[in-house]
């Protein structure tokens, strides 16, 4: 009778066990969930690549471009801006996952760094992306109509303080990459990415937003211009003869070694803009010559007649630098078209963003010559490649928002987690 007594209870304690082991297993199973998520987050940040500010590039460049359309309608002023805000937003959001990961895996994210030449080479990105939020900064917030005299100006001395503060980011930016380069010996003719071209195109995109600001920017006075023409004349030498010299290394790998892999084939378009940047930055900063140095008259070189003869020298040095530029531009076009008829591209990477900003230096070339000649021949040229870049950016976001949902892209899970 006592043994029957004691069944239940013991019944009753073998149940509660066994619950308590259900209710143990659940909270292991949820506090691993939160570890693999927590891993998962903090992997995707020490994976964060440069190359991801290739987006707010071209967010900002289209947004400039738009702004400077010679047809225009009563909502272009609108999406301008919207695309500038974005451009805005992502830049800080993208600049805050690089600066977490410098800061929290130090030492190995420096050492994967200077490992892969392609990465270093990326770090271009970062100081351009700034650039063209100092450009929609002058062009943008310093014309606003609806704001006073004063918060004109004072959006001009912003953007102003901005191109002094991104013309030291890429210098420095580009001589600790080549110098790195050289230093590491991280290149040879069988492995140059064409990344290489982004420091240089940096320095000349620097040279393009001087004239911008001082050229389409509100109470801008002589004496704050010629600096920065003067300046941008260097910048514009500086990224154009690196760029010739990486031109002649890089043609000859693909002679020898044939194109790169289908997965960075996109990434070939970054050679179109080294010609089209420094064409456009010549025809602004001749522009903005002929403008500020009548006004200045400081010299015998900083004088009306010489803006004048810099301004026609520009526009004919750059229809040259147009012509190097539209072979470049067919180039790359029938390797890509030929790589897509074979089937050759099996899936989306961020380099198809490497296809916007490049030809978006043609397309502002095609802009100033359209202004520059009067020409709606170039008018309608540019035109008509805005609106593909546009339809080219719009495609790479929807690819780029599915890979990032299928963890194609930002993904820092390991290949087992994703088996699982």
């Amino acid at each position: 009778m006592a043994q029957h007594l004691e069944n239940p209870h013991s019944g009753s304690d073998e149940e509660n066990e066994q619950s308590k082991n259900g209710s143990d297993e659940k909270e292991n199973d949820v506090e691993r969930q939160h570890s693999q998520r927590r891993s998962r987050l903090s992997s995707a940040i020490e994976t964060f690549q440069p190359v991801w500010f290739a987006i707010c590039m071209n967010s900002g460049l289209l947004s400039i471009l738009l702004h400077n359309l010679p047809y225009q309608f009563s909502g272009v002023p609108v999406l301008s801006t919207i695309l500038y805000l974005l451009d805005l937003v992502l830049f800080i959001i993208f600049l805050t996952i690089m600066i977490l990961k410098y800061t929290l895996f130090t030492r190995r994210a420096l050492s994967a760094t200077l490992a892969n030449i392609e990465e270093l080479c990326f770090f271009g990105t970062l100081p351009i992306s700034f650039m063209t939020l100092t450009a929609q900064t002058g062009l943008t917030g310093s014309t606003a109509s609806s704001w006073p005299d004063r918060i004109q100006h004072a959006f001009t001395i912003l953007a102003y303080v901005m191109w002094w503060i991104s013309t030291a980011w890429m210098l420095l930016t580009c001589w600790t990459v080549y110098y790195l380069l050289a230093k590491k010996r991280m290149s040879h003719a069988a492995t140059m990415p064409v990344a290489l071209f982004l420091p240089a195109v940096g320095t000349s995109t620097d040279a393009l937003v001087g004239g911008l600001i001082v050229q389409y920017s509100s109470g801008i006075s002589a004496r704050m211009a010629v600096p920065v023409i003067v300046t941008g004349y260097l910048l514009n030498g500086y990224g154009l003869f690196i760029a010739l010299m990486v031109y002649a290394a890089f043609l000859h790998g693909l002679m020898t070694n044939g194109f790169p892999a289908p997965a960075k084939l996109p990434g070939l378009m970054l050679l179109v803009g080294p010609a089209g940047q420094c064409g456009a930055a010549l025809q602004i900063l001749g522009t903005a010559s002929s403008r500020n140095f009548g006004a200045y008259a400081k010299g015998t070189v900083l004088q009306s007649s010489t803006g004048a003869g810099l301004n026609s020298a520009s526009v004919m040095f750059s229809l040259l630098l147009l012509g190097f530029d539209i072979f470049w531009a067919v180039f790359v076009t029938i390797a890509l078209l030929e790589a897509a008829f074979k089937g050759q591209f099996k899936q989306f990477t961020l380099f198809w963003w490497s296809t916007i900003f490049p030809m978006g230096t043609m397309c502002t070339s095609f802009l100033l010559l359209g202004t520059e000649m009067d020409s709606p021949t170039f008018r309608v040229l540019a035109t008509g490649l805005f609106l593909l870049l546009l339809v080219d950016y719009f495609v790479c976001w929807g690819f780029t928002i599915k890979g990032v949902w299928r963890g194609e892209l930002l993904d820092g899970r390991s290949e087992e987690q994703k088996k699982d």
